[in-house]
């Protein structure tokens, strides 16, 4: 397995496991391990590495959300859209709508009128 690819599936390993960690409320654990995603491939350019990039952001700010830390993933879910709104790759495009759409249910307003209240 080439470097490349053995990057994809670390970062896709480690945002799996933020996931599971998250679903089993070991919720500092879950966001350690996010964190470690971002970190480590924030600044990937390839799809492959930004699509988990995507993920472990969204999985985050769901797990500050369930730990009553609702200022924070309110601020993540902005963090993520504002990053890849521009991005053209379906799957990231996927995980902005689901950022976007969080933010509109879990805190009535749309991603525009939050930045509209900032300003």
């Amino acid at each position: 397995m080439n470097e490349p690819a053995l990057r994809e599936q670390v970062a896709k390993a480690l945002v799996n496991k933020g996931v599971r960690l998250g679903q089993l409320q070991l919720s500092e654990e879950a966001i350690a391990v996010c964190d470690a995603v971002v970190s480590r491939y924030a600044d990937a350019g390839e799809p492959a590495l930004r699509e988990p990039v995507a993920k472990a952001l969204l999985c985050k700010a769901i797990v500050l959300w369930s730990s009553d830390r609702r200022g924070a993933a309110r601020q993540l879910l902005e963090t993520l859209v504002v990053r890849f709104q521009e991005d053209q790759e379906r799957s990231i495009v996927e995980i902005v709508s689901a950022a976007r759409a969080g933010l509109e249910e879990l805190f009535g307003e749309s991603e525009e009128s939050a930045r509209n209240d900032r300003a």
